[in-house]
């Protein structure tokens, strides 16, 4: 028995239709995809087994998307400094900046993660209730650790999730189940022995030290769903009402099979070009009846006694002809493609020298990648939002903190569409030339308010005047 199967013994209507294609994006993010990597050719006597070279670039497009959208310069602000400072401590402490970026581009080779915050260090109740916690943790799922269990048009209303751990040889799997009851959200947690094939529940989880911590029963007070999701900005086509997306790069499949054919094939054209010399029998010297070259080294080749052509030399370099420039235009072709496909625009990729190269130019505002991003950052702006706001929630309910409810804002990574370095260089001159206030250059330099480029400039009286009258 399965967990899925668990589950609609249970009566619930587990929604599992897109697995198999998160299997296959899988197979792609990895970089091997059984039956097209892995292949037998006939070579007109035998099937022989060959293995198709990968670039990988379905998990450099999911990377790259990760890197645009969520890094060091991504800023939460909250109106309350208490609270935001509280948020800020919550997400370092579960080392998010590093966890949430993979999460990211989990989120783009899958169609969906999920994060689930969790009061951390519980004192339960008699009955498994959590009275009161120290901290709180983020778990992620991904994939298939997602089971939604009731969807309502698109929407996943209420959700379990699944963790696997390795605890003295025997493999547990920790299923959440964030179920609506009266109105409010309810978490079950369950323990299952998963290390053979049939699945165990355990009855008692507080008997293992690791499950400890665990309340089988979690009555959150709250009408909101306690988990958030975070998927690329893409409607899903192959079940416009599954509450998964679709991965980044579901729509470039054939594109990401003709690039590893294309590179596979280039790989091959240095192979079968090396050099090689035909040697006839006559031209090897002997000694105690064997021949003085090495028969390890490839680059000979030794015809058969009497297979010789008289008429021609003794010794014969074959030094084929390698297509190189051909082929490097048909990887750049077909990484052009896969840009276009993945959101990236033109020319996002280039091969040069058997390597694959990210564009580092400053992108314009009209551009693919621009809205493309853009569109991006409009599901990362709702992920963060609903994240801090459970936050907030249990920092008050659980660790009894005096924090408050506001709607927080985000800033995002702007500098791959402002070259700020090429906009510093022209405001200097401005000032230079007298048309700019050096406090407007201070400031955005230094990234502080126009009052405080003030007084960070030598010898400026009190009463300067600044641009729009005196203050």
């Amino acid at each position: 028995m399965t967990i899925i199967e668990w589950l609609k013994k249970r009566g619930y209507e587990v929604h599992d239709d897109m697995y198999p294609y998160i299997d296959r994006w899988f197979d792609w993010y990895q970089g091997k995809v059984k039956g097209f990597h892995d292949y037998l050719i006939y070579n007109g006597t035998n099937k022989i087994s060959c293995s198709r070279k990968s670039l990988c670039m379905a998990k450099q497009v999911c990377q790259d998307w990760a890197d645009l959208l969520l890094n060091e310069k991504v800023h939460i602000n909250h109106p309350d400094q208490k609270t935001q400072d509280f948020i800020v401590q919550v997400l370092n402490g579960n080392n998010f900046w590093v966890r949430g970026n993979q999460a990211v581009e989990d989120a783009f080779w899958s169609g969906l993660v999920a994060c689930v915050p969790y009061p951390d260090g519980v004192v339960l109740s008699g009955d498994g209730r959590i009275v009161e916690a120290t901290g709180i943790r983020l778990f992620f799922s991904v994939g298939r650790q997602i089971i939604p269990l009731t969807v309502e048009n698109g929407e996943c209303t209420e959700c379990a999730f699944t963790t696997e751990t390795k605890i003295g040889g025997k493999t547990y799997t920790v299923m959440q189940m964030c179920v609506l009851e009266n109105g409010l959200y309810t978490i079950y947690n369950r323990v299952f022995d998963t290390t053979h094939s049939d699945l165990k529940e355990i009855e008692n989880p507080a008997s293992i030290s690791q499950f400890a911590h665990i309340a089988a029963k979690w009555e959150t007070g709250m009408d909101i769903p306690p988990f958030v999701f975070l998927r690329p900005n893409l409607k899903n086509n192959i079940d416009p009402l599954s509450p998964f997306g679709v991965s980044v790069f579901s729509g470039a499949l054939d594109i990401l099979r003709g690039l590893d054919t294309v590179y596979d094939a280039y790989i091959n054209e240095y192979l079968l070009g090396k050099t090689r010399v035909m040697v006839q029998t006559e031209a090897l010297n002997f000694e105690s009846g064997r021949p003085v070259f090495d028969p390890n080294d490839v680059a000979y080749y030794q015809l058969p006694t009497g297979q010789g052509n008289p008429e021609k030399p003794y010794i014969e370099p074959i030094q084929p002809q390698i297509r190189a420039e051909a082929m490097q235009t048909g990887l750049n072709d077909s990484l052009n493609l896969l840009s276009m496909r993945c959101g990236f625009g033109e020319r996002h990729y280039k091969f040069t020298d058997t390597n694959v190269t990210t564009a580092t130019q400053v992108i314009s505002e009209n551009s693919h990648m621009f809205r493309t991003l853009k569109k991006h950052e409009i599901v990362m702006d709702a992920f963060f939002k609903g994240l801090a706001r459970l936050i907030v929630r249990y920092g008050r309910e659980y660790l009894k903190l005096s924090l408050t409810d506001a709607d927080i804002t985000v800033d995002f990574d702007d500098s791959i569409i402002e070259d700020k370095t090429s906009v510093m260089n022209d405001m200097r001159l401005d000032v230079s030339a007298g048309l700019l206030k050096p406090e407007v250059y201070i400031s955005k330099k230094y990234n502080v308010s126009v009052e405080e480029a003030r007084e960070m400039m030598p010898g400026v009286k009190p009463e300067y005047v600044f641009a729009g009258g005196a203050e």
